[in-house]
């Protein structure tokens, strides 16, 4: 898969032809090429050409030459019409070669060009984009976006596929969708912008369309193959508890929502389950084999269970649930697998490679990772993953990737993302590979989110060391932004979205806020905001805390892990930079940048540093305790030291020993009591006279 871009101002002009090409095509000899019809003018009759990707591009980019109207130059229709057409109209076009939108900023439209294409390289799927005739400088939201297609759209179904494809993809469509005939100019303006064609070459846009069929506007059945059949058992047992359960008019219109969760229960068996669930339906008044179909599909996207629940929702309406049963033994219930020949189900005794994300502290699976509001999470873990995509050195004590992967960045602030990256270019060594992709959050539901995985690893798997197929790190920052869930405290909603980032089996962090303030580093009692269901179902699980959130010292710990690890915290200075930047409209701006530079650490490293500061804390205290107090020749006593001062009793001493250690207090082996009475107690805090505060 590639990508392109280009500025062609000046180039030299060439005849339409020159895009080649044959007329008079088998619609089906060359799948991965685009039908189009290409005019010197919207006045001339066209010509009909079925072309590879990349021809078209450079088609697009040998045409740029700039013109005083955009109608003087040439047009172009992804569409297939009769060769030679002196009009391009619906009525005479056979179906459309790409999904085509048009965004005009001057009309609302607030998708930028760059977060369009890096969503549809997220997708893996083929476009090519460019600014139109009355795109400015300071405009990144009029441009064209083409969206290619395996073969041509029937013209009743573009304007659905359409809808479908935006929603797929979480770009909202323009303001005005273009019918499936509609040709665009593509000459840049004299004097303005200088043309910029960019492609990417991946798969057809067609690739999404699977699970979304009944949003166009032919209905279509879809069937998924179900990972976990339905035994001719449980067919029996589902088929009974159904019949009973049509028969006391558990159906659609008795209200209580019985009729969508039996749908969502069997929505996962394929065609079995799918022909249960319009056996349990024909009964109801409001049975329509269209509307279940369309249930089920709901269902699929977002909502299915299991047979599980299909027997707990009978025993809930005074069914007999025909699951249940009494186990007399372990060898009864399980006969059939011990009767097994100790060969077929011994496992032998070795050790098998942890794949890591980094190397000895985080492994390739699910993490999830919390942090408090304002802890900066974002700042720390952009760094780690340019880790991951090998564009940062290893810090200090080897944090490090020997499994180099693309990392698809989610995140609700991308220019944030973009700011952090700079920082760590300017300071710290990162070279950009190509291999990290910043894209902006859209919430998803569980089913559009196992789509997007499932294209992402498609899209970014890369050939490791001895061939290895290294699946892309994806990265959601945050909870909130990134997943459709109506409860956050919903274990059932939170457990859909984790079971669909589990299905591609790539490696994910997840990022989500701390459930309440914790009190520093009491790693054991920190937990995620919402369903415990992120830290049940992730393989491991982190927290991003403070010592001291008055210093720039940040730390980044694990809890939840299935191996070994060879350091269990990762520690962060972060800093901040400024720098002077020019908008587009020529006003001078300052901007700044915060970001996080790690470093293995450990708990005892961590403690003993806190007790350091803490200790620096006191004396300071202690210091300004004491020049309020005393004047010269004037005592000071340890209890009221104690008692006075604020500093805890307990680390009183710890301070007056530093003090007098640095000569900031003198001491004289005494201490003043009442009634003037000496007394030495064996401790070197007596009678105190303080010649110096510091």
């Amino acid at each position: 898969m590639t990508r392109t871009t280009s500025n062609t101002a000046g180039a030299t002009a060439h005849k339409v032809s020159d895009l080649g090409g044959e007329t008079g095509f088998n619609a089906t000899e060359r799948p991965n090429q685009i039908h189009v019809a290409v005019a010197p003018t919207f006045h001339n009759a066209s010509t009909s050409k079925r072309l590879p990707f990349d021809r078209v591009v450079s088609g697009l980019r040998n045409k740029g030459t700039p013109v005083a109207d955009k109608t003087l130059g040439p047009i172009i229709h992804f569409a297939k019409f009769p060769n030679g057409a002196p009009k391009r109209e619906l009525a005479i076009c056979e179906g459309a070669s790409a999904i085509v939108l048009d965004f005009d900023g001057r009309n609302g439209d607030r998708v930028s060009r760059a977060d369009a294409e890096s969503t549809c390289e997220l997708f893996g799927v083929s476009f090519i984009s460019w600014n139109t005739f009355s795109s400015t400088p300071d405009d990144d939201f009029t441009f064209r976006l083409v969206l290619p297609v395996e073969d041509l759209i029937p013209i009743g179904e573009y304007k659905g596929r359409t809808a479908q494809t935006c929603k797929t993809l979480g770009i909202t469509p323009p303001g005005k969708l273009m019918p499936a005939s509609q040709g665009f100019f593509f000459s840049p303006k004299e004097g303005g912008l200088p043309q910029d064609v960019r492609s990417y070459q991946g798969a057809t846009v067609c690739s999404l369309w699977g699970a979304y069929e009944g949003e166009i506007e032919e209905f279509e059945t879809v069937r998924r193959e179900p990972e976990f059949p339905l035994t001719e058992k449980q067919v029996a047992e589902a088929r009974a508890v159904i019949a009973q359960m049509r028969d006391a008019g558990l159906h659609l219109t008795n209200g209580k929502g019985i009729w969508h969760q039996v749908i969502g229960a069997l929505a996962n068996y394929g065609e079995v389950g799918a022909n249960l669930c319009h056996e349990f339906s024909v009964g109801d008044s409001k049975y329509s084999p269209k509307d279940v179909e369309r249930k089920i599909r709901d269902k699929l996207k977002s909502g299915a269970t299991g047979i599980g629940r299909l027997f707990e929702i009978a025993a809930e309406n005074g069914i007999e649930n025909p699951a249940t049963h009494t186990r007399t033994c372990a060898e009864d219930d399980f006969s059939t697998e011990l009767g097994k020949a100790e060969e077929e189900w011994a496992t032998p005794v070795g050790l098998e490679a942890i794949e890591y994300t980094l190397d000895g502290f985080l492994s390739a699976g699910v993490t999830y990772i919390a942090g408090g509001h304002g802890i900066g999470k974002s700042s720390l873990l952009v760094p780690l993953a340019s880790i991951v995509s090998g564009e940062l050195p290893a810090f200090e004590q080897s944090i490090g990737a020997m499994l180099q992967r693309k990392v698809v960045y989610i995140t609700e602030d991308p220019s944030q993302a973009r700011r952090i990256r700079y920082g760590l270019k300017k300071h710290n060594g990162l070279v950009e590979n190509g291999h990290f992709r910043i894209v902006g959050a859209k919430r998803r539901n569980a089913g559009e989110v196992e789509l997007m995985m499932e294209a992402t690893v498609k899209a970014h798997t890369i050939t490791g060391p001895n061939g290895y197929p290294v699946k892309p790190l994806v990265v959601f920052d945050t909870t909130n932004a990134c997943f459709e869930i109506e409860n956050e405290n919903d274990a059932a909603e939170v457990g859909r979205v984790m079971s669909a980032l589990k299905q591609s089996g790539a490696p994910v962090w997840i990022i989500g806020h701390l459930a309440k303030a914790i009190a520093r580093d009491d790693i054991a009692a920190m937990t995620g905001r919402g369903s415990g269901a992120w830290e049940a179902d992730a393989q491991g699980t982190a927290f991003i805390f403070a010592e001291d959130e008055a210093t720039d010292v940040r730390y980044l710990a694990t809890k939840k892990r299935r191996f070994e690890p060879s350091y269990i915290e990762v520690k962060y200075i972060t800093r901040i930079d400024h720098e002077v930047v020019v908008a587009p409209w020529g006003e001078e701006q300052r901007i700044g940048f915060r970001y996080g530079v790690p470093e293995r650490a450990s708990p005892g490293q961590r403690r003993e540093e806190a007790a350091n500061r803490q200790l620096e804390g006191d004396v300071a205290e202690l210091l300004r305790y004491l020049g309020g107090v005393t004047g010269e020749g004037v005592s000071v006593s340890k209890n009221t030291i104690e008692n006075d001062s604020g500093i805890p009793k307990r680390r009183v001493r710890a301070a007056l020993e530093k003090a007098v250690e640095r000569g900031l207090v003198a001491n004289d082996g005494k201490y003043i009591v009442g009634n003037n009475q000496e007394r030495h107690d064996g401790y070197y805090v007596k009678t105190l006279t303080f010649d110096e505060v510091a």
